[in-house]
């Protein structure tokens, strides 16, 4: 057998066995996508807070999880860091991209916060611009 018809013949298996998992990933990662903008909630939670900071701080999210930036809008403050990456890893999924980790480094390079420092398994996108807010001294 030619090598390239066992490269396409592991390719096309591989593209079987993942099928299922992207499958689930996008079914759950539709109910952000379903959403409109949750700006007013981002000012309801943080009234003093630009749309400049928070269009960085959820760009540095999205950025993280390689979302496209026009889903940045669509992530509410009362989002769970785990429920977006639970979203994106379904049950079975046994590898990452590291997104948890790229938003510890990107948030540490940006605010200067140890995300470990500050990290609970509830955590929410609004209680961590909080926490990226104390840290620079701003609102």
């Amino acid at each position: 057998m030619k090598p390239y018809m066992i490269f396409l013949a592991l390719f096309a298996l591989a593209l079987l066995v993942m099928l299922p998992y992207e499958i689930q990933r996008r079914r759950a990662l539709q109910r952000f996508w379903d959403r409109h903008c949750m700006g007013i909630r981002w000012r309801r939670r943080l009234p003093v807070a630009t749309k400049t900071k928070l269009r960085e701080f959820l760009t540095i999210f999205v950025d993280a999880f390689s979302f496209d930036h026009k889903h940045r809008a669509w992530f509410s403050p009362d989002d769970r860091l785990m429920d977006v990456y639970q979203a994106a890893y379904p049950t079975g999924t046994c590898v990452d991209n590291m997104e948890l980790e790229t938003l510890s480094l990107s948030i540490e390079w940006r605010y200067h916060l140890d995300l470990t420092a500050v990290w609970q398994e509830q955590i929410t996108l609004g209680t961590l611009y909080e926490y990226t807010t104390m840290r620079l001294g701003e609102s």
